[in-house]
Order: structure tokens, then C-alpha cells, then sequence
């Protein structure tokens, strides 16, 4: 939230702020956070011969037979993340069609820090709701059909106050899907002993999915939204874009009813 403020308002390098940033959550890391050392049979056995293509690609494999949960929680995840990357174009879309030529870059800054801000209000609250309910999935249903519908509230908006409203909403969706996420993920862990391999691979998804989602949603734009004028885009391109990021968040919500735990 910090760094998007300063990103919109201050005049700096964007690069040169989340260097800074990395650089300074890395040394409190090292400085302040104590752990346990821990070594399992495993992780000596691969770290004997991960010089060999077999192993490392190992460390990256999910078994679909034995770790079926994880599995379809990973695929929701990257799922998610490809539809969540449709907000990457909202630069554009403010330029474009709600006509902020001028101040694109410090609107989409303030689209981003009350969407932030609304889903840190709501991320705590929902997260110990989940746990006193027991489950995880309900909230995430709850959290992808909000943010579906926020998605396609966009392609309506005409005012930066329309934009304003509808990204608070998709924050406190966010926020709760971001809530329990992460318990999703542990309570589906295959392996205990195991836990940062596991979820380091689920944090792939992640990457895989913000990278799949603009080869998606950029061609999309292209082809329903081209104009005469170089660089602009229509309203109908938008909206391709944002029908695709909502209809993936719902999809991956839907995958997770192969989910039996959580």
C-alpha cells in the first residue's frame, strides 16, 4: 500500500522502490527471524545429486494420483492468477475509456491503494471466520463470484467514481480470498517434512499464471478493441479483457470442488 502511494505520487523509479524494498524485507529477514534448522532424508538425498535434470525436475513435479488436492489447488491457483492479471491493462483502460490521459498513472495508483486497503481491513476478520467455520472453500467461492462480478462492473464504469466504488469491492474480495489462500495450500500440503518445497512449487502458479495472462488478454485487446488511432483501444477490447479475467477467477474457484479437504 506504501510503495503504491509513493510509486503514484512520489517522483521515483518504480524499480529502484522495489529494489529498495526487497533489499530491506531480505536483511530484517536474516537479522530478526529465527528458525529451527531442519533436514529431512530427502532433502540430503537431493541435494547429493541435484546436478542431474532428473532431480531438479522432480522437485518441481506434483503427483496427480497421490497428491490430488494439492494438484487441483495448484491449478485454481494458477487459474486465479491468470485471471487476476487482466488488472495489469487498468492503466490503459482509465487512459482509454474513462478518459485520463493525463493522470492515467496516479488514478490507477489510487484504484490500486483502495482496493488495498479495503482487502487489509477484511483479510484478519475473514481469516478467523474461516477458521471457526472449518473450511476454506466456501470463502473462496464467495471471493472469486465478488470478484467476477467486479470485473464486469468495470466495462460499465464511465467515471473514476464508478471505478473507485467497484475496486473497493473487488479489495474486500481480494482480501478474502487472500485469507485463506495460504490455509488452503497448508491444509492440503502432500508432506509435511516438506513444506517449502511444496510451497514453493504452489507458488509457481503463481508466476505462471500472471505470465499466461497478458499472451491472453493482450491479443484479445488487440483483436476486439483496435482503432484508427495507434495505442487506443475500444470499450469492446476492454471488455474482452475483463470478461477473461472474470471468467477465469471463476473457473478457478470451480476447480476446487475436486478439492476434498478444507
Amino acid at each position: 500500500l506504501i510503495g503504491v502511494s509513493l510509486v503514484g505520487f512520489v517522483e521515483m523509479d518504480p524499480y529502484l522502490l522495489y529494489m529498495s524494498t526487497l533489499t530491506f524485507v531480505a536483511f530484517c529477514l536474516w537479522r530478526y527471524v529465527k528458525e529451527e534448522q531442519y533436514q529431512n532424508a530427502s532433502t540430503q538425498e537431493l541435494g547429493c545429486s541435484c546436478d542431474t535434470f532428473y532431480n531438479i525436475a522432480n522437485v518441481y513435479s506434483i503427483s496427480v494420483k497421490e497428491e490430488p488436492d494439492f494438484f487441483f489447488v495448484w491449478i485454481s491457483r494458477l487459474l486465479y492468477y491468470t485471471g487476476m492479471s487482466a488488472q495489469a491493462f487498468m492503466q490503459y483502460f482509465l487512459r482509454d475509456v474513462i478518459g485520463r490521459k493525463d493522470d492515467a498513472v496516479i488514478q490507477t495508483a489510487l484504484v490500486t491503494m483502495i482496493a488495498m486497503a479495503t482487502g487489509s481491513l477484511v483479510s484478519i476478520p475473514c481469516g478467523i471466520f474461516s477458521d471457526r467455520l472449518g473450511k476454506r472453500k466456501p470463502l473462496v467461492y464467495l471471493s472469486c463470484i465478488t470478484m467476477s462480478i467486479t470485473f464486469i462492473a468495470w466495462i460499465g464504469a464511465h467515471q473514476m467514481l464508478d471505478v473507485f466504488l467497484w475496486s473497493g469491492l473487488f479489495g474486500i474480495a481480494n482480501g478474502t480470498y487472500l485469507s485463506v489462500d495460504y490455509a488452503l495450500a497448508c491444509a492440503t500440503m502432500p508432506n509435511k517434512g516438506e513444506n517449502a518445497r511444496f510451497l514453493a512449487v504452489w507458488g509457481v502458479a503463481a508466476f505462471i499464471g500472471s505470465t499466461l495472462g497478458p499472451l491472453i488478454c493482450g491479443p484479445a485487446l488487440y483483436q476486439f478493441g483496435r482503432t484508427e488511432s495507434n495505442f487506443r483501444y475500444s470499450r469492446e477490447g476492454y471488455a474482452s479483457v475483463l470478461l477473461i479475467g472474470a471468467s477465469f477467477v471463476l473457473i478457478s474457484a470451480l476447480v476446487l470442488r475436486f478439492v476434498k479437504v478444507a
